[in-house]
């Protein structure tokens, strides 16, 4: 039997409400498609994975990889793309936001059309961001600001997780990406300056069932992940790191000093024969 043309991996992580309703979308909108869906799953506490493997059963092409070490959405869709079989790697949410409906003209653009990497854009002719809050209109668009200035290909919607994606593209970048962080579509694009890319608009859905990924720790290292594209080579993103720990330590240290000598307390400290020693900072720094 000849493989699928279309590997679809869904990287998830509680989202067992909603996975039936997007393999039965999937298979409605891929008929006439050879593709295959790969659930790779961080050991969902909800057990995303079980309900996965149940769905494989009734689900031809369907697979399932749990994951029960390692967590992280870029590094689950890098584990599902190196087990997949087909020429075109497709990446989307599990959370039914994307519109699973665009994927044969995401996939027209690659096959016919000659480009090496289509993006589902919300914010290009025929996208919107649908009914988010103004909060989160102005994050989205901060963190898009961001990537256009770091990254040397200008796309209108960077932070899309909705895209496809020539084989040969991962292959050829596999080795030199880096799969921390949420956002592993600024990899494709910050390790190849020369793709030719199409993006192709769709509505944004709410969310219906379970909880937003987005957190301060996920925002960090979205800011870490920009700055390793940008300059990593140059300066590791790992040493600045620790120089912004140690930078932010001595601040903190003048500050309790400043606020010593403001308020003339006393300070403690050991001379060089082990004694302690306790002046007023005042009295110290006059």
């Amino acid at each position: 039997m000849a493989g699928p043309s279309l590997s679809v991996i869904l990287p998830t992580y509680n989202e067992s409400a909603n996975l039936p309703t997007l393999v039965a979308r999937l298979q409605t909108a891929l008929a006439g498609i050879a593709h295959e869906i790969i659930v790779v799953d961080d050991n969902s506490p909800d057990r995303t994975w079980e309900l996965a493997e149940r769905l494989a059963d009734a689900t031809p092409g369907l697979r399932v990889i749990r994951r029960l070490h390692e967590r992280g959405l870029s590094s689950a869709v890098v584990a599902g793309m190196s087990a997949a079989a087909g020429d075109y790697f497709a990446v989307m949410d599990a959370d039914l936001q994307h519109d699973e409906g665009i994927l044969p003209a995401m996939l027209k653009a690659l096959q016919e059309d000659g480009f090496d990497l289509c993006i589902g854009s919300r914010a290009t002719a025929g996208g919107s961001y649908g009914d988010w809050k103004w909060t989160r209109r102005v994050i989205s668009a901060v963190a898009a600001l961001l990537a256009r200035l770091a990254l040397p290909v200008q796309v209108r919607d960077p932070m899309s997780g909705f895209f496809i994606v020539r084989r040969q593209i991962f292959h050829d970048s596999a080795e030199r990406i880096n799969p921390v962080g949420f956002k592993i579509l600024l990899e494709f694009i910050g390790r190849n300056p020369n793709l030719k890319i199409k993006e192709i608009g769709y509505r944004f859905r709410n969310r219906l069932h379970g909880e937003t990924k987005l957190s301060g720790s996920v925002m960090k290292n979205y800011l870490v992940a920009l700055y390793d594209l940008r300059f990593g080579r140059y300066v590791s993103a790992t040493f600045v790191l620790y120089s912004l720990v140690g930078a932010s330590g001595v601040l903190v240290n003048f500050g309790g000093f400043a606020a010593g000598e403001a308020l003339v307390l006393p300070v403690y400290y050991f001379d060089f024969l082990g004694k302690q020693v306790s002046l007023h900072m005042s009295a110290a720094l006059g």
